[in-house]
Formats: C-alpha cells, sequence, structure tokens
C-alpha cells in the first residue's frame, strides 16, 4: 500500500523484536538458575513462595559485612528496576538500624552491596527480616524461622576446655617413656667407651668384656707368685 505521497511505507525494524525476545529468553535463564540454587541449597525460602534470598547466619556481629552479599531471588517474573528495601525488626527494637538496604531487581534477582546490621538485637533476642518488593501490588516476604541475634562482638569461640581422657594421658605417658628407653639405648650403642672397649679386648659390647676377664683368669703369668706392690703397710701382700 502506497501512503499519501504514493511511496511505499517503510517496513518496521526487527531489532525491537529481537530485544525483546532476547530479554524473555534472560528473564526465563534467571528463573531457572535461582530454582537450580533454592534446589541446591544455597538459598533460603521466605515465608513467601515467590521468593528466597541468601542464607543468613544465626549470629553476627554489629557493623560486619556479612560473610556472603545478600541478594533476594525471585521464581516468578519481576519486572527489571523494580524497588526491594530490606527491614529488620523484634519485639523490642521496631526498626533496626542498615546500611545499604535497598536496591533493585535485575534479571529476577536484587544484589545488596555491602548490606550490614548497625543495630544490635538486644539480650535474648534476635531479628526476623522482612523483604518489601515494589510491585503492583506491593508483596512482602519474611523470614520468620530464621532469626539473626546481632551484639557488638558477634559470635564467640567456646570457652570450655576440652580435657584429655586418663586413658588418652596413660598412652600419652607409655609412649614418651618408651621413646626415652630407645633413646637411652641409642646412647649407650654410640659411647665411645664401648667402642674403645670393643677395639681393646676384642670383642662387641660385654661379650668383649667377658673375653678380657676368661684371658686374665687364664694368664698364668698374672697369677704366678711374683713381687707384689704392697695396697698400704697394713694390708701387706703374702
Amino acid at each position: 500500500n502506497a501512503n499519501a505521497n504514493g511511496a511505499a511505507p517503510m517496513a518496521s525494524s526487527p531489532a525491537p523484536q529481537r530485544a525483546r525476545i532476547g530479554m524473555a529468553v534472560s528473564h526465563k535463564s534467571s528463573l531457572e538458575s535461582n530454582r537450580m540454587e533454592l534446589a541446591l541449597g544455597k538459598v533460603m525460602m521466605t515465608n513467601n513462595d515467590r521468593f528466597c534470598c541468601t542464607r543468613l547466619p544465626t549470629h553476627w556481629r554489629s557493623k560486619r559485612p556479612l560473610p556472603e552479599a545478600f541478594r533476594v531471588l525471585s521464581l516468578t517474573p519481576v519486572p527489571d528496576g523494580t524497588k526491594v528495601v530490606v527491614t529488620a525488626s523484634n519485639e523490642v527494637c521496631q526498626k533496626c538500624e542498615l546500611r545499604n538496604a535497598v536496591s533493585t531487581f535485575a534479571d529476577n534477582v536484587a544484589k545488596f552491596s555491602d548490606f550490614r546490621f548497625l543495630g544490635k538485637s538486644g539480650r535474648g533476642r534476635a531479628f526476623i527480616l522482612a523483604i518489601h518488593i515494589y510491585t503492583e501490588p506491593m508483596q512482602i516476604a519474611k523470614l520468620p524461622d530464621y532469626p539473626i541475634k546481632i551484639t557488638v562482638d558477634g559470635p564467640r569461640s567456646s570457652r570450655i576446655r576440652v580435657r584429655p581422657s586418663a586413658g588418652a594421658g596413660r598412652s600419652k605417658s607409655k609412649a614418651s617413656a618408651s621413646a626415652a628407653a630407645e633413646d637411652d639405648e641409642d646412647d649407650l650403642d654410640d659411647s665411645p667407651w664401648n667402642d674403645a672397649g670393643d677395639a681393646h679386648f676384642g670383642g662387641e659390647g660385654p661379650a668383649g668384656h667377658l673375653n678380657y676377664n676368661m684371658e686374665f683368669l687364664a694368664n698364668d703369668d698374672l697369677l704366678s707368685d711374683g713381687p707384689h706392690t704392697p695396697l698400704s703397710p697394713e694390708f701387706p701382700y703374702t
């Protein structure tokens, strides 16, 4: 069909259509990826079956970054740019002070850069997180089954010292005594006195000294009568 000037109408560009198709494919793959993370236990489910989020520690330190960047994942399509706000509260503190608690969705994922708790939950208490998704209508996802305790010092290592059992102590003592005995035997074997005795008396170890004693008793010259030097005037040799 020709227009008023008689020229043929220009064909619509296929670029916007391809962009829409690409966005649909991207959203579908991101939803599949989110469901896979949930199936593998990498994220935890909220009380809203459309949203899950990063796992939180049960106890954490105030003003300290979380061990893993906090994310909110959608299991159904959410328009890009949708605002997300995280709040935390308990029966005493109705609104915990948070840092970087606002983000937006992109490919069905809202990432919170450097999310931190600045307030404290109080003695014996913990915070419950609430995630506000500004869709039409607005949706709220909470974590009532995953409270997080926030303190000044954070989690501490246990102060209870584990004492070794009596059996383990005895085994260790026996092992130490055995090792010490082996070291003593090695020292005797390596003694220069043993080497000198072995070399002089023609034997190895105690056997060499025994050979020397036998040779001494069998030597008639050594046992024959002859001039002897007395040990003292009181006890002369006869």
